[in-house]
């Protein structure tokens, strides 16, 4: 007997589910993420036959698995075949979420994100315990306000991951987070709101101590966005307006709290963020830039100047995928730009640095991807508000950075756009 006939529908699905809650909570642990990808990826073509892809899955297929087919149609601009197979082997896993997941009607979301919320909140907290008993010193120089920005970085760096997208991941799990805590909070669900109030300190406890800017903007923000899109369709103006202030409260006493305890974020989030701004392109110029500019506002706008510089010297087609960082890097040696060549700084602009490697083409691509979320959402009945502030995250954070090159970035993104779109197609 053929083992896909011995596995039932219900079986094969619960497997997928557990499977799909491990990758979405060891997303920022490439090393164990990408062989659990791989059984999934076994998992669902042994039991090919229950696998059902219609003619309406097609669109969202060709959008969410853009960027490698956009791999592929510039592979001839890659300067060896090896380069342009890394390239291409980076997004795989945007083929395989939508052909899986994204077609599966019988997915449960709210039991995947419920779990994923847990274990991943675990997770953080065990390498953060981790983190206590290996560096102390740290722990101790933290307390008494010595090197307050260095915490989360260290900590970041401690799991093996970057802190800015390690906080995008710390971001998401909290919006999730307060999501739940607001349902539970509407529906009057005692026993669930507690839980869903620690789960919520607790995650953006994380994102106070990573402490990156963007994410932490991005989480205020969608809070309230959040707030107002839940309460709005089933209460009255005045309701929502005193929970949006309710809920406005809330963040601004936890981040007033952090603040009095870390009261560097004032310095970093004003003074640190726009100094020397008159240095755009003259980074060399400022005295120690390794000190005063490394993390500046002034810095990225400096990088984004000469990408653009680069994409358009390369305009049509671009460099090709596995070119687009050495001609940039170059690009600083050739106008002197010697800070940023030192530290080979990449792009830190998803949208230029398609454009630097695939020309117009990838511009459009990465447009219409990062996107995705805010057409996709009009479709839901449930969790619109949830895949909103997905997008709004993913797209602000991919204007300062670019997760599309990164291993976490790119399995984020397809992995929740196919979660998310695999309730889509339900009639309203």
């Amino acid at each position: 007997m053929h083992f896909t006939m011995i596995v039932s529908l219900k079986k094969y699905n619960n497997i997928n589910e557990y499977l799909i809650i491990l990758i979405a909570s060891t997303i920022v642990f490439r090393k164990f993420c990408t062989p659990t990808i791989i059984l999934f990826l076994l998992w669902n073509l042994i039991n090919y036959k229950h696998v059902l892809i219609e003619k309406k899955h097609l669109k969202d297929i060709l959008i969410m698995s853009s960027p490698l087919l956009v791999s592929l149609l510039f592979f001839f601009n890659n300067s060896s075949i090896s380069g342009g197979f890394k390239s291409v082997e980076k997004v795989l896993s945007l083929i395989i979420f939508p052909l899986f997941v994204l077609t599966n009607k019988n997915l449960n979301i709210k039991f995947i994100l419920n779990q994923y919320r847990v274990w991943f909140l675990v997770i953080l907290l065990t390498f953060l315990i981790r983190f206590i008993l290996i560096y102390p010193e740290k722990i101790e120089k933290y307390i008494h306000g010595i090197d307050l920005i260095e915490i989360g970085y260290q900590y970041a760096i401690s799991l093996g991951s970057h802190a800015p997208s390690l906080n995008l991941h710390v971001g998401f799990l909290t919006i999730v987070n307060f999501y739940f805590l607001l349902q539970a909070i509407i529906k009057k669900e005692t026993k669930r709101i507690i839980l869903d109030v620690v789960l919520f300190f607790l995650s953006f406890s994380f994102v106070l101590i990573i402490n990156t800017r963007i994410t932490l903007l991005c989480v205020v923000f969608s809070i309230l966005i959040i707030i107002v899109k839940e309460f709005i369709k089933r209460y009255n103006f005045k309701k929502t307006l005193i929970s949006l202030l309710i809920g406005s409260i809330i963040t601004t006493s936890l981040i007033g709290i952090y603040i009095k305890i870390n009261p560097y974020m004032i310095e970093k989030y004003s003074s640190v963020t726009f100094a020397n701004m008159d240095k755009v392109g003259k980074l060399d110029q400022i005295e120690n830039p390794e000190v005063v500019a490394f993390n500046s506002l002034v810095t990225r706008i400096s990088i984004w100047k000469a990408s653009l510089e680069v994409a358009k010297e390369n305009l049509p087609f671009g460099t090709g995928a596995d070119q687009g960082k050495t001609t940039l890097f170059d690009y600083y040696k050739k106008t002197n730009q010697h800070f940023l060549a030192k530290y080979e700084f990449p792009v830190h602009n998803q949208f230029l640095d398609f454009t630097i490697k695939f020309g117009l083409v990838g511009f459009i691509v990465c447009f219409i991807y990062i996107l995705f979320p805010f057409y996709k959402a009009k479709y839901l009945q449930d969790f619109q508000s949830l895949l909103i502030c997905f997008g709004i995250i993913f797209f602000i954070s991919n204007l300062t950075d670019d997760f599309l090159i990164r291993f976490d970035g790119i399995v984020f993104s397809g992995l929740f756009y196919s979660l998310f779109s695999s309730i889509s197609y339900f009639k309203k």
